[in-house]
Order: structure tokens, then C-alpha cells, then sequence
């Protein structure tokens, strides 16, 4: 398949044989934004061992999946990343990029935005098209991306728009987009790129020596969070019939307890409780130690 330009393209976050969920609802809301222009959808996935990696993003509505496989690319590292993205930017010039606001994310989109003074906008809430005026040079623009953020602390809600310069970049945080399935049968199509042609034994200066990752319970599935002191050794309990479960984070200085309560109005619904270890005065405890 051949290379298309003027697209729409997300950055897609891969580790340990799954794409990241930021970059699936990135996917979802890319897809709403592609058909407005009328474009495609494309991915772009760096790492090793991406074999069928295109399966899991096929469903959410990707058009092409840009494929660059070497083991230098797995884990991230700043320049050979950072490399890809600037080297096939500019031979594929996409209207749009999207990227998680995640530690990869914030790191990489500026590097990008910088080298092909693009422009980037972080932490997007929203993203829409629409068309924009400019009264200084009396300019009209159509099918912009308008970046939607809070601003000055969030007093107020900021439109921002990027007339002039390509990508338009927006990161967003995970949990902010909807993640959806377009449909479990849609196909694509997958573009293998050769690594040697987008980046260079110089840019792979940094090498990985170790790797350790600790795997936390991910608050965003939360239904209700719960914020408050909990006596030593025990969680405690909002209503009767409830169940913790301790996960010790940082030492045992911070903990998550999942609280299943078994009968709420009918329903079941999962809690999740974050709190530090201390004395919650005024509310009864439940049996139940840290760790179980």
C-alpha cells in the first residue's frame, strides 16, 4: 500500500502485547474527527514483536496502520522515537496528530511539535472542527481542529487553533475520550516502513539497560472514589456488607482498597477507596487487615 497525505494520525502507546487505552479512545475520537474532514484514520506503531498488532486497532476504525519493528524501539527512548515520528511526518504530512497525555506523550509530542514547528496543544478535554475567522489578516480558515483545554487554572475554557502550521498536535489524557468499538470486522490496511530509512544508529545513544515497572490498579475504572484516613492496619467501611480489598502502594505509606458492596438499591456496583494510613474519627470500621 502506498503512503497518503493530508490524514489524520494517532501515535499508538504498545507494551507487553497491547495497545494502550488512551491511544484506543484517541482512535475513537479520530475517527469521528476523519470522517468530518473526510480523510483516513492512520496509526502508528513503534516497537518489537508488533506482529497483529493491527488487530486491535482495526475495530476502533483505523484506515492504515504504519508499522516500524526493531528492538531498539522497544522500550521508548526519546530520539529514535522522536526520529520516526519527525522523518515520516514530513514525507506523509498529516493535517492532525493525537497523542495520550501520558509520560511517553509529553515527552515525545514536544520534541516533534518543536523540530517541525507545528505547534502542540496539551491535555486537550475536547477536540472539534470547525471553521475559524482572523481578524488581523481578515482570514478565513475552514476545518480546523479546534483544541479544547481549561486554562488560567481552569477559570476559564480555552478554544485553540493552529491556522498555518501542520500537524496540528493535541495530547489527551487517558479517560477523557470515549473508547468505543466502530466495528469488530473493519479492515485496514498495514504499512510495513523500514526502520533504517526514519532513523539512524546515532539516535539509539541511550540504551536500556533494566526495566521495572510496578502494575497499579487503574483508578479511571472507578465508579465513585472514596478520599479519606484510615486507621491503622484496618479499611473502613461507609455501610454495612463491604468488602476491602488492600493493595499497599509507596511502602505502605498509601494504599487502594477495592470495596465490592453486595447490596446497594438492588444494584452492585465496584468502590474504590484511596486514602492514607491515620484515623478516619466518626466512622465505623469493618474486620478486615492491610494486604488482604
Amino acid at each position: 500500500a502506498e503512503k497518503d497525505q493530508n490524514n489524520l494520525i494517532v501515535y499508538c502507546e504498545y507494551d507487553e502485547g497491547r495497545v494502550a487505552d488512551v491511544s484506543l479512545e484517541l482512535l475513537t475520537k479520530g475517527r469521528v474527527l476523519a470522517d468530518r474532514l473526510g480523510v483516513k484514520l492512520e496509526a502508528l506503531v513503534l516497537g518489537d514483536n508488533l506482529n497483529g498488532i493491527e488487530n486491535q486497532l482495526y475495530p476502533y476504525g483505523a484506515d492504515v496502520v504504519y508499522k516500524v519493528q526493531d528492538k531498539r524501539l522497544y522500550p521508548y527512548t526519546s530520539n529514535p522515537h522522536a526520529a520516526v515520528l519527525i522523518n515520516l511526518f514530513r514525507e506523509i504530512t498529516p493535517q492532525i496528530c493525537l497523542m495520550g497525555a501520558t509520560c511517553i506523550g509529553r515527552d515525545l509530542g514536544p520534541r516533534v511539535s518543536s523540530c517541525l514547528h507545528s505547534g502542540l496543544t496539551a491535555d486537550c478535554t475536547a477536540l472539534e472542527i470547525g471553521d475559524h475567522h482572523d481578524p488581523k489578516t481578515n482570514k478565513d480558515y475552514t476545518d480546523l481542529l479546534y483544541q479544547i483545554r481549561p486554562a488560567f487554572g481552569g477559570n476559564i475554557v480555552a478554544t485553540i487553533v493552529n491556522p498555518e502550521h501542520r500537524p496540528q498536535m493535541a495530547t489527551v489524557r487517558e479517560g477523557v475520550m470515549k473508547k468505543e468499538v466502530r466495528d469488530p470486522n473493519y479492515k485496514g490496511v498495514v504499512i510495513d516502513l523500514d526502520p533504517k530509512k526514519y532513523f539512524s544508529d546515532t539516535d539509539c545513544v541511550v540504551e536500556i539497560i533494566d526495566r521495572h515497572t510496578e502494575k497499579l490498579v487503574n483508578m479511571l475504572l472507578a465508579v465513585i472514589v472514596l478520599s479519606g484516613d484510615a486507621a491503622d492496619g484496618d479499611a473502613v467501611a461507609l455501610c454495612g456488607g463491604i468488602e476491602p480489598r488492600l493493595f499497599y502502594l509507596e511502602k505502605r505509606h498509601y494504599f487502594l482498597a477495592r470495596i465490592e458492596v453486595q447490596h446497594f438499591i438492588g444494584f452492585l456496583f465496584p468502590f474504590f477507596f484511596f486514602g492514607r494510613q491515620g484515623r478516619w474519627s466518626g466512622l465505623s470500621r469493618c474486620g478486615g487487615t492491610a494486604g488482604q
